[in-house]
């Protein structure tokens, strides 16, 4: 689930590049375009659950107020038109929820980090009396399978049960053998 989640987010994140440049443009649909990106977001949080969700809303909601008269402190209003008041406030909502997001992938990537030195420990202790079973064979599609096959295939031993059975209950199976995929990944790219 925790992949999961990461995908969603970074997906939301990888369009905020393009709502700046609109910006920079002066493009007359960043305000009407900022505030679908940021519906679309919070619709995609809320499919996940994330908390994100509501802190997303609050902030299209300071952004829709703007279009009533709502004027944000950081924002000096005698100097600009109504219009590039309601575009500054749109760039600034856009600020707060990228950092919020970025902030909640980074400490997802954490909890990744400190779980996949448990993988590598785990893999490596496993295949170290044999033959890792990591090349992707024909016969597998879609990568998941494999992937499942990979997970089972390696050996429990007295050293490794523990790791083994920590790493089944810290992670969703969809986690674990996201974590798996991007281990062999570097694996491969490794040698």
């Amino acid at each position: 689930m925790l992949a999961f989640t990461r995908e969603r987010m970074m997906d939301s994140l990888s369009q905020i590049s393009e709502l700046i440049n609109m910006y920079q443009r002066r493009d007359s649909q960043f305000i009407e375009t900022t505030v679908a990106w940021l519906k679309a977001s919070e619709e995609s949080l809320l499919q996940i659950k994330s908390p994100l969700a509501s802190f997303v809303a609050a902030e299209r909601g300071k952004l829709l107020a703007a279009s009533d008269g709502y004027i944000n402190h950081e924002i000096n209003p005698n100097r600009h038109s109504n219009r590039k008041t309601q575009a500054a406030m749109a760039a600034l909502v856009l600020s707060r929820v990228e950092s919020a997001v970025r902030n909640h992938v980074a400490h997802i990537d954490e909890k990744f980090d400190a779980l996949r030195e448990k993988m590598i420990q785990f893999v490596a202790v496993s295949t170290a009396n044999g033959t890792p079973p990591y090349a992707l064979p024909a016969r597998f599609d879609p990568k998941e399978a494999w992937l499942k096959t990979v997970w089972e295939s390696l050996r429990v031993t007295a050293e490794t049960a523990n790791m083994r059975n920590y790493l089944n209950t810290a992670l969703n199976p969809s986690d674990r053998l996201y974590l798996l995929d991007s281990f062999i990944d570097n694996l491969d790219n490794t040698q």
